[in-house]
């Protein structure tokens, strides 16, 4: 019977816990829109890719000019 007690004071105080890291979080003030970047959209995350293969197939020919022509 005294080990439900403990588990029982154990679920009580992680539930009290839980409930003050929720009040925190709904008290804290929220950032700024500017500060949040934007959502990326599908299209976008898409030309990012691509952006960044391009920038680096450029980097990785700029470092061997020569590997580049046997393709």
């Amino acid at each position: 019977m005294e080990h439900h007690k403990h588990d029982r004071s154990a679920a009580e105080r992680a539930f009290r816990e839980s409930l003050e890291r929720l009040r925190e979080t709904l008290e804290t003030p929220k950032k700024a829109a500017s500060d949040v970047p934007p959502p990326v959209s599908p299209a976008n995350e898409a030309e990012l890719w691509e952006d960044a293969i391009d920038d680096i197939e450029r980097f990785l020919n700029a470092r061997h000019p020569q590997d580049s022509d046997s393709e």
